[in-house]
């Protein structure tokens, strides 16, 4: 669903922010010619990530060992999260990525609860950072963002 709703190009950045295991990256990577990076916080899921990437012969992804609260995010054109962290985490994420849609054109397709996670998302649309283009999912869990810029 990912890959049909964002449609990422081969100049744009995909960034998958608490990447895992990399299966999402790993997929980008493997259907487009677009650049993609996964961030993990485990050590031991990046290195994985890292294996995977080796092993399918995949020089258009890399994974990143680091707190998403210290990446910088600004090459990035489309986020993916899948329901990486929550609270104050979750929180500084989403402020950080409406203050870069603020700047420039980026899509996100985040996938999680509203509560304690998506809410933050839905705060900068609020502010007016991002617009929400889709929700689905039998709770609205699935949310597809763009900037709001006009």
């Amino acid at each position: 669903d990912f890959l049909s709703v964002t449609e990422p190009a081969g100049d744009d950045v995909v960034f998958d922010l608490g990447s895992g295991s990399g299966k999402l990256a790993l997929t980008v990577a493997a259907s487009t010619f677009t650049s993609v990076r996964g961030v993990e916080f485990e050590p031991t899921y990046a290195s994985a990530a890292r294996r995977s990437a080796q092993w399918l012969g995949l020089g258009n992804v890399a994974f990143d060992t680091a707190d998403v609260r210290d990446v910088e995010l600004s090459g990035g054109s489309v986020f993916y999260l899948y329901y990486p962290f929550h609270g104050p985490v979750a929180q500084t994420v989403a402020q950080r990525l409406g203050a870069l849609a603020r700047e420039k054109d980026i899509a996100i397709y985040l996938s999680g609860p509203q509560h304690d996670f998506g809410e933050f998302f839905l705060g900068e649309v609020a502010a007016g950072a991002l617009s929400l283009t889709a929700r689905r999912g039998e709770f609205g869990e699935v949310l597809h963002l763009e900037s709001a810029r006009a």
